[in-house]
């Protein structure tokens, strides 16, 4: 029985011990991390997507009304020119809407990112001690 406590006591046993354990910890803050970016990710596409759909919406309601006013075009310069205002109008539209996904996926993909690099700071921290 004395030698077994001297096992469960020995310094160098104690010390791989402590090691194994901060391993699991490191081990499962790093999971933890991973898990809430991905949740990030997740909540950042499924927000794109609402949003999408949102614009999809708006572009038709707007087709709608560009083809009102193409029916009322009184002959065929007016409906050029209506059909030029609309494709403008349209062409504006999209890029903004481009640039509004490209935006909500970037702060997604950055907040995402600060989770990881907040975790691989405080492993690194951990392993330098």
């Amino acid at each position: 029985m004395f030698t077994d406590m001297q096992k469960f006591f020995d310094p160098a046993q104690m010390t791989q011990q402590m090691q194994q354990m901060m391993s699991m910890t490191t081990n499962q803050q790093a999971m933890t991390a991973v898990q809430e970016a991905a949740q990030t990710m997740a909540s950042t596409w499924q927000n794109c997507a609402q949003r999408q759909m949102q614009m999809m919406q708006n572009a038709m309601e707007t087709n709608t009304q560009a083809a009102q006013e193409m029916a009322s075009a009184k002959g065929m310069e007016d409906l050029m020119n209506k059909q030029t205002t609309f494709a403008r109008k349209m062409t504006d539209t999209a890029q903004a809407n481009a640039q509004e996904l490209a935006q909500m996926m970037q702060k997604g993909q950055t907040k995402a990112l600060e989770q990881m690099t907040k975790q691989m700071a405080a492993t690194m921290q951990t392993a330098t001690k």
